[in-house]
């Protein structure tokens, strides 16, 4: 008979690499988004950035949790290769639930990176920086 502790823990480490992968994939992508976001600001492209983060942090996670899952079970449908969207038998349902974990604080990310470029644009040191190198 196993203890409760040997269970808790087996529990809990699974749900460990989950937040993990979760906020690894939130930090690295929502940074991505965010220069997006601020590239992308000021021109016609605007559409893929500010507009989709704030549209996918407007969004309830469990509505997006749902979407994917359709659309997920919809490709295996099609003949997508079929693998399990819950468990924890393959790498595969730790990365996807990782990955679903991750959407609002990607968008988080993502807004407070660009803001944060934004507000820096026009810093007295930025403005230097940016005539003496095209001065030289």
């Amino acid at each position: 008979m196993d203890s409760v502790f040997s269970d808790v823990w087996l529990v809990a480490s699974r749900s460990i690499t989950i937040l993990v992968i979760a906020f690894i994939f939130a930090l690295v992508v929502g940074v991505m988004k965010g220069f997006i976001d601020y590239l992308t600001s000021e021109s016609g492209w605007r559409i893929f950035g500010h507009h989709t983060t704030f549209t996918l942090q407007a969004l309830p996670d469990f509505f997006l949790i749902i979407i994917v899952q359709v659309f997920l079970m919809w490709l295996i449908s099609q003949g997508f290769p079929h693998f399990s969207l819950f468990g924890y038998e393959s790498w595969h349902n730790f990365l996807l639930a990782g990955w679903l974990l991750s959407f609002f604080p990607t968008m988080y990310m993502a807004r407070i990176v660009s803001s944060t470029l934004e507000k820096e644009k026009m810093q007295p040191y930025i403005v230097t920086g940016n005539a003496i190198l095209t001065i030289s």
